[in-house]
């Protein structure tokens, strides 16, 4: 019944993308300028397998993607769009694509476009739609593989940090209970062993500003590659990138910089999580 009602769901004209994605930021206007059209997203990481479709519906990031392809879908149907830019991957997104993502390449995706349940299918969500849509729009990858292991590397020493941080101070009135955390933390910081929790909390203010300012480059030299992905992008229709949500900011600032005009979306059950970390980080570096 469900794999019925998506299929309808999509065929019917009265659907559109703007049913599916809200409006949340745009750029300054350009006149005969390249146009973007930046949706942000929440994705699953690639190593979960998702091949039981059951599994993926299960996944909290499973309805802002469905809701990101059906509108994407929508776009290509009614000849808005021919060109997309994906984040997770370098160089061309095609047929001769072998990289995996959640257990799903395109040769395997390119065998199951025909079947009702497709749309239902939680994997990348541009591999997804370049093996639907092959023939009518272009994909190309807009990111810098290496950054993303440095990216997530330093937010791992983020959360870390975070996470003494917070065990510390809410301990402050239990002094047994939060010297295990600030032991932790000398050990992991090699402090010296007498250090009080004052001075603990310091090195790790210290230690987050340097994992942060880390963890800002990265995603700086990602976004830099959306950004030249873009350029070389030849079509005369807006182009959609779709990207994590935390990159909003510093690539809305990027077109500007470029004279691009853009609109930013956000899929209707879209959880901006990630962005409200990154202000919990930048405050932790004030």
């Amino acid at each position: 019944m469900l794999a019925l009602i998506i299929a309808s769901f999509l065929s019917c004209t009265s659907v559109h993308a703007s049913d599916l994605l809200k409006k949340v930021g745009q750029c300054s206007p350009q006149k005969g300028a390249k146009t973007v059209y930046l949706v942000k997203q929440w994705h699953l990481a690639p190593d979960v397998d998702t091949t039981n479709l059951e599994t993926g519906k299960k996944q909290a990031q499973y309805q802002n993607q469905f809701e990101i392809f059906s509108a994407i879908s929508q776009m290509i149907a009614e000849k808005k769009v021919d060109t997309t830019v994906a984040e997770g991957c370098e160089g061309t997104m095609d047929s001769k694509t072998k990289e995996s993502f959640n257990g799903w390449t395109f040769e395997k995706l390119a065998k199951e476009v025909n079947d009702p349940k497709y749309p239902t299918i939680l994997t990348h969500v541009l591999l997804k739609v370049e093996a639907k849509y092959k023939d009518l729009v272009k994909t190309i990858c807009g990111d810098d593989l290496s950054q993303i292991k440095y990216a997530q590397l330093a937010l791992s020493d983020l959360r870390g940090d975070v996470g003494y941080w917070t065990r510390i101070v809410e301990n402050e009135k239990k002094p047994e209970k939060q010297k295990i955390y600030t032991d932790g933390v000398i050990e992991m910081l090699k402090l010296p062993s007498a250090t009080n929790a004052s001075n603990v909390l310091l090195a790790l203010k210290k230690d987050v500003l340097d994992s942060f300012q880390k963890f800002s480059k990265a995603n700086e030299e990602r976004d830099d590659a959306l950004i030249r992905a873009i350029r070389r992008a030849d079509s005369t229709l807006p182009i959609v990138a779709v990207y994590g949500g935390l990159h909003s900011e510093d690539l809305k600032a990027k077109f500007q910089n470029e004279k691009w005009n853009c609109e930013i979306y956000e899929p209707k059950s879209y959880q901006n999580s990630e962005e409200k970390l990154l202000d919990d980080f930048r405050k932790l570096t004030r």
